[in-house]
């Protein structure tokens, strides 16, 4: 495998992860009080 390759596969799932990790941040939090990080 190529290095270029690989930091374009880390610095994707780097973007995804803070994507998901933003939307789960800005959700309203249910109403019946879920879960507590």
């Amino acid at each position: 495998m190529k290095r270029r390759t690989v930091r374009a596969v880390v610095l994707f799932a780097h973007i995804f992860i803070s994507l998901l990790a933003w939307h789960v941040k800005h959700r309203h939090p249910p109403s019946s009080g879920g879960l507590s990080h």
